[in-house]
This record gives structure tokens, C-alpha cells and sequence, in this order.
């Protein structure tokens, strides 16, 4: 039986032209030491033994500045249901029309607000960059292609999320969903994250009517209701199987444990993993599902990708899953109700059918 994952999250990529305050504290320049061969060669090893709704190119970095990035998604958009890109948005126009030469390529932006004040933290005052990412997303919006925001939320910006939520709806309307979380506690600039968490607990108060008005754009309730409880409490309650239903790889090529970047657990170089040692991959997978974490930072991560644990859980269900523009190609249905079906055997859990 062939193992299905949701993402395949392909991390490679680690140049960025900005230095989010909580990410880095200086501009990291390509070494052009990965090539579009390494990548299909991971992307081969993977579809030997595995299956993936989509494949997400992302990493520690803006991938869009890589110099194989267009034809990637030439190679990439016939291989699995959706292609999915993580993107801090600021790229030119010529980048966002190859995302559109391709109908399964699905734009995620990160953006902290419309406004610079929200948006200070990752374009720093850069006017032009912060223009360049509000008129990408209306790009796709106006061309009808769905995108996914994610919203990083400290100090700068908790006081703002309802006026972002409507600039996008009045923008992107139903060609957008806005995913807000809460900035790590932990991250490669130690006490960043801590000295950011300001404001959480007034932010907490405001979930419900934020919901209310502006669940044409959100994701499923149950993700706002997790939402609000972290926000107050800091941690997690419930267990994450996030690293059990992803798979990917990091700037190193070593095969993560999981796309969050939590722990320091790897499981040894990509191509590898995914082939001569992919039978001890998948018991150390299914070890770590049933403990229901990897390490303690896990406990103090709450991201976008929490609309997998919901589902896993039973909380919501396959149509609302596939509300989120990454999961709405045909075949992303078939391969979320398969991870189910392992996930609840291994488990021990009731089938419960769509």
C-alpha cells in the first residue's frame, strides 16, 4: 500500500530578499548550490512509495527568487493534483504569470496587514515591497485564482486584524482565505517570538465577532475556536499530527520531521529517507503519531497547517477541508479521505466516511 501524505513540503530554498524581525536579522544571498535536478530528483525518490495532494515549494527563504522557479512549476503541475508556493509576495509581474500559466499552482502570501504600520516587521518600511504584495494579491484575485494569506500576528498588528480582514474581503472577496496565527515562541532569533506575544488576550475577545463578519474569508470555525483558546492559554490542547500527515525537506536537503521547523529532528538526507530508508521513516512516523508530538516546542506551535489536525480529529469535515484554495483541485479529496483511513487504523479509531 502506498503511503499518502497531504503536503509534500520541499523547503529547499533558504536566499530572501527581506529579514522578517522574527525570522532573521539580515539578508541571506542565493549560493545557487540547488538545482532544478536536485529538486526533481527528490520529487522522484517521493513518488516511488508515496502519493501527495500537493506539492509545496517553500522553505527558510522567498523561492520565487530562485533562478529554476518557472520552470519548476512546468515540471511539477502535471506530477501531483495541486502545486502549492509559499511566498512572501513581493515578486514581479512575470513571476505571477507563470502562477497563472498553470491552473493547480496555488499562491500562499504571508502578510501581516494591508497597512505598513501591521506590515512593519517584514518589509521594514520598504514602501515598494509592501505595494508589490497588496497588488500581487489583487493580481491573482482579479484573475480569479484562489490565495491563501497567512497572517503573523504579534504586537504590531493584533489591533488590526478586523480592518485586514476587510481590505481582503473588499480586494479578493471569495478569491482569498486568510489564515491568522500567532508569531512562535520559539524561533532561530531566541526571545524574538516571547517579546512579540503583546496583545494576544484583547485579540482573543474580538475571535467571535471577527468570525461573525468575516467568515466568507476565514478558515473553518473550529480553526478560529483553536485560534482564541491559544491566544490565551499559549499552548497547545490537543495533539499534533501535522508531522505525520506532511513530509518535506529543509535548506540542508535532510528530510524534516515536520514543515514547522519546530525541532531539530531530522530523518537523514531527503533522497535516502524516501528510499532505501523509507520503511524506517514510516515507523518513526507512526512512533511519533502515537505519542501525538515530536518534541516540547510542539506544544507551543499553532499555524495554518492546524486545519490538518482538525480534520484527522473528526472536527471538520472533507468539504471543509477543501474550502482552503490548496486543497481544492479534483484527486486532493481522494488522497484526504486515504490519510484518514491510515490515520484512524494506526489509530484505532472509528472510519468515519465523508
Amino acid at each position: 500500500m502506498r503511503r499518502h501524505y497531504l503536503y509534500l513540503d520541499l523547503g529547499f530554498y533558504s536566499a530572501c530578499n527581506l529579514k522578517c524581525v522574527y525570522c532573521r536579522d539580515e539578508i541571506v544571498r542565493d549560493r545557487k548550490d540547488f538545482t532544478l535536478a536536485n529538486l526533481m530528483g527528490q520529487v522522484d525518490a517521493f513518488r516511488r512509495n508515496f502519493t501527495a495532494a500537493v506539492i509545496k515549494l517553500s522553505g527558510y527563504g522567498e523561492v520565487t527568487m530562485w533562478r529554476d522557479f518557472e520552470k519548476s512549476l512546468e515540471l511539477l503541475s502535471p506530477l501531483f493534483p495541486q502545486v502549492q508556493v509559499i511566498s512572501n509576495g513581493t515578486f514581479q509581474e512575470r513571476i505571477a504569470d507563470a502562477f497563472l500559466a498553470h491552473p493547480n499552482v496555488t499562491p500562499n502570501i504571508t502578510l501581516d496587514g494591508h497597512t505598513p504600520a501591521a506590515n512593519a516587521l517584514r518589509v521594514e518600511g520598504n514602501a515598494r515591497q509592501h505595494r508589490a504584495i497588496l497588488g500581487n494579491i489583487e493580481r491573482f484575485a482579479d484573475a480569479g485564482r484562489p490565495v491563501e494569506v497567512n497572517c503573523v500576528l504579534h504586537g504590531a498588528n493584533v489591533d488590526a486584524l478586523a480592518d485586514f480582514c476587510q481590505y481582503l474581503t473588499d480586494v479578493a472577496g471569495d478569491h482569498v482565505m486568510l489564515f491568522p496565527f500567532p508569531v512562535k515562541s520559539f524561533d532561530r532569533t531566541p526571545g524574538t517570538g516571547l517579546r512579540l506575544r503583546a496583545g494576544f488576550t484583547e485579540l482573543a475577545d474580538q475571535i467571535d465577532d471577527i468570525w461573525e463578519r468575516f467568515a466568507g474569508i476565514l478558515p473553518p470555525r473550529a480553526y478560529l475556536d483553536d485560534l482564541k483558546s491559544f491566544l490565551v492559554r499559549g499552548s497547545r490542547v490537543d495533539a499534533c499530527h501535522v508531522h505525520w500527515a506532511n513530509t518535506g525537506t529543509g535548506s540542508r536537503n535532510e528530510r524534516l520531521h515536520c514543515p514547522n521547523y519546530g525541532e531539530d529532528l531530522t530523518y537523514g538526507p531527503m533522497v535516502e529517507a524516501l528510499t532505501t530508508g523509507a520503511q524506517d521513516v514510516m515507523r518513526q512516523e507512526n512512533e511519533h503519531l502515537q505519542k501525538g508530538h515530536v518534541g516540547p516546542a510542539c506544544s507551543t506551535c499553532f499555524n495554518h497547517f492546524d486545519v490538518i489536525n482538525l480534520y484527522l480529529d473528526g472536527r471538520i469535515d472533507l468539504a471543509e477541508l477543501q474550502s482552503l484554495p490548496s486543497l481544492r483541485a479534483p484527486g486532493t479529496g481522494e488522497i484526504a479521505e486515504a490519510i484518514k483511513r491510515e490515520f484512524r487504523q494506526l489509530r484505532q479509531l472509528p472510519i468515519v466516511s465523508r
